[in-house]
């Protein structure tokens, strides 16, 4: 299995960028309009990406890993969970 990585979408013309997980599909990153340049934009993404990573998948076993999958794949396809960035 390949190693989660930030997926980042949007950012064209002056649309703001978010992005997601890719192991976690679920897991969207909001757009920050109030990030400011497009470098900036990207920088939060990856901050809050890496925090995600950290938290979810720096420590995860097979055994963990097994049960997030079976988990997210009988979650409502509705459900959406959105990381905001720590005050």
């Amino acid at each position: 299995m390949k190693e989660p990585h930030l997926e980042q979408m949007g950012g064209d013309g002056n649309k703001p960028l978010w992005g997601y997980c890719s192991a976690c599909e679920y897991l969207k990153f909001p757009p920050d309009a109030s990030a400011g340049s497009r470098i900036a934009q990207k920088e939060r993404l990856g901050r809050l990406f890496l925090e995600h990573f950290n938290k979810v998948h720096l420590h995860e076993d097979a055994s963990q890993s097994a049960v997030r999958i079976v988990s997210e794949g009988t979650e409502k396809p509705s459900r959406e969970i959105l990381m905001e960035e720590a005050a």
